[in-house]
């Protein structure tokens, strides 16, 4: 089953009979195995178990297999002790208890692992509680609406701790198999977790896991912030329902109606039609009627024409600090796409090109989710190009019958595993795409400006901005800022194009505008690729009186062109034979068909 266990993270161990100066990363994880050796995550009172630590190191152990040791306390006192060589296999090495019981419950059981670093010395790594519990409680199936590495929160349950020990099932039509628990995808359904003494030592994923439903964090105005203030819906086409499923409280609005949703510490407070003040303590449902959708009127999506977003599914409302809240999006996964690809690629494009498109997003969809980079938060994606550009273009018919026409198709390694794979708008090789060329420029002190708003901390006046790396595309992977408060190193792509936004909404000036190929745009809320150099301006003091940001091409930089898959197209090549050539190591699956693996 689960190798989902406690993990620790040690960043230099020194073991003297390495040699001089050697040093080791490993992580250190304990397992809990039944008398089959299936993990199961507790301890059963007078039933067989065996203890295993499983060392996972960065490199293959050098040398001799090292001596591992157990020991296992109740309440301080020494019940059991045991060491012996361990197993090394490929970076790893496993050590196994003998089998073992113990007779009565205890929560105050903690097992220590420890590490033979010469002759009789050892290094304890770690102490780690478990749990031996002779009648766990098992709470009813539910949905798990946010995950993190220690803590699941149900949607009727509420918030669980996990215990270190914790394994994860996942039942599949012919049994149960294990699974690593960042596998665990937010959303999932049917989850049936065992409690003792208020938190989770087992969790059960009674059907599998499934990606037909996303999960889109919805971003304030010009995508700037992930939290509202205020926000004002209507629903489209037919009415909807607000209610907080918990207590079963809520009211309804019909087309032409519209509430406001505002946060007051830990409260939601939403005004309904009528203009009544509802005050709810949990998470708040926006459903509409079949055929309805929700559509926002306190913001505009768009560049020209601006309009008021409309969306499918559903919308979640939770409360954050400061008086905000959180808007998540559940919708289908086909339909989430039919208001992403016509954001992302020119809907008069030829139809071969919006299909590679269509099955780029999903794969990139499906991957994100698999992935739970943002579990924690509740979501999968969010609607900005942090993700994938959501509902920022109408829907329209052609981009609808690409992904129809490829419907749950994704891109696979034949390995079986999901990449996220990443698509950009153009290249620097693309000459005739519009972003092929692009510039801006910016004030000292708009520079200081846009940097403390999107830095992590505040550098004050900025006294110099430089690239201290780049990969070997030459994209800009690391980017330094010193100020008279400070340096920050700014890593990894998206990260670097995310401090560096040319919009009056962070430079606190006028229009920023870009100079592209294509014509010149104003106000652009993420730098349209990392492949650029700086051209820093000073006066006679030494200050930045001026900088140039000068670039080529826009999005990420890997995988599909989307010029290159227009090219392709017009030249008469299928959708297939345009994702051959960008990804040859890949193939076509159905989603659904490969989770049946």
């Amino acid at each position: 089953m689960t190798r989902v266990v406690f993990v620790l993270t040690i960043l230099a161990v020194l073991f003297p009979n390495l040699g001089e100066g050697a040093e080791l990363a490993l992580e250190a994880r304990l397992r809990i195995l039944d008398q089959d050796r299936a993990p199961q995550g507790y301890i059963r009172p007078r039933q067989p178990f065996f203890l295993e630590a499983v060392l996972e190191l960065e490199e293959d152990w050098p040398g001799e297999p090292p001596q591992v040791g157990l020991k296992v306390f109740d309440q301080g006192t020494l019940l059991m002790e045991v060491e012996g060589l361990g197993e090394v296999s490929e970076g790893t090495v496993r050590f196994r208890s003998p089998l073992h019981m113990l007779d009565r419950v205890s929560a105050q059981v903690e097992v220590a692992i420890a590490l033979q670093e010469g002759a009789g010395a050892w290094r304890e790594l770690e102490r780690v509680r478990v749990y031996v519990v002779d009648q766990p409680i098992t709470l009813p199936p539910d949905r798990v609406m946010m995950v993190s590495k220690d803590r699941l929160e149900f949607e009727f349950h509420g918030e669980y701790p996990i215990s270190p020990t914790a394994p994860v099932y996942e039942y599949f039509p012919d049994g149960a198999r294990p699974i690593e628990f960042s596998k665990f995808i937010v959303g999932a359904q049917d989850v049936q977790a065992t409690v003792f003494q208020g938190e989770i030592v087992r969790i059960d994923i009674l059907t599998p896991q499934v990606i037909d439903k996303m999960r889109v964090l919805i971003t304030t105005d010009q995508f700037a912030r992930t939290e509202h203030t205020v926000l004002r819906l209507s629903p489209v086409n037919a009415g909807f329902f607000v209610e907080e499923r918990r207590t079963g409280r809520g009211f309804t609005a019909s087309p032409g109606e519209q509430i406001e949703v505002r946060a007051k510490g830990e409260t939601l407070l939403i005004r309904d039609p009528h203009g009544t003040i509802w005050e709810f303590a949990n998470r708040v449902y926006i459903t509409p009627w079949p055929g309805g959708m929700i559509q926002i009127d306190s913001f505009q999506r768009g560049v020209s024409p601006r309009f008021h977003p409309q969306y499918r599914g559903k919308f979640e409302l939770t409360v954050r600090p400061e008086d905000k809240f959180q808007v998540i999006n559940e919708v289908s996964l086909e339909e989430y796409l039919y208001q992403v690809v016509p954001s992302e690629m020119p809907i008069s494009w030829p139809l071969e090109a919006l299909k590679a498109q269509a099955v780029a997003a999903r794969t990139y969809a499906v991957a994100q989710a698999i992935n739970s980079r943002n579990g924690h938060r509740g979501y999968h994606v969010d609607d900005s190009t942090s993700s994938q550009v959501y509902n920022n273009q109408r829907e329209a018919e052609r981009t609808t019958r690409a992904i129809d026409e490829t419907f749950g198709q994704i891109l696979q390694h034949g390995d079986g595993t999901i990449g996220s794979t990443y698509f950009y708008a153009s290249s620097p090789e693309d000459a005739a795409a519009p972003w092929y060329k692009w510039s801006f420029s910016l004030s000292g002190a708009e520079l200081s400006a846009m940097l403390n708003r999107t830095l992590p901390q505040k550098v004050g006046t900025v006294t110099d901005v430089r690239i201290a790396a780049q990969d070997s595309s030459g994209q800009v992977t690391c980017l330094a800022v010193y100020g008279t408060e400070g340096k920050v190193e700014v890593r990894g792509e998206l990260n670097v194009r995310s401090v560096l936004r040319p919009a009056k909404q962070y430079t606190g000036g006028g229009d920023v505008v870009m100079e592209r190929s294509g014509g010149a745009v104003l106000n652009q809320a993420l730098l349209p690729s990392a492949y650029f150099s700086l051209d820093i301006t000073r006066d006679g003091e030494g200050r930045i009186s001026s900088i140039k940001v000068s670039g080529g091409g826009s999005g990420h930089g890997q995988g599909m062109s989307q010029w290159g898959a227009k090219q392709m197209a017009d030249n008469g090549r299928s959708f297939v034979e345009i994702l051959q050539r960008y990804y040859p190591d890949r193939h076509l699956v159905l989603y659904t068909e490969s989770k049946k693996r």
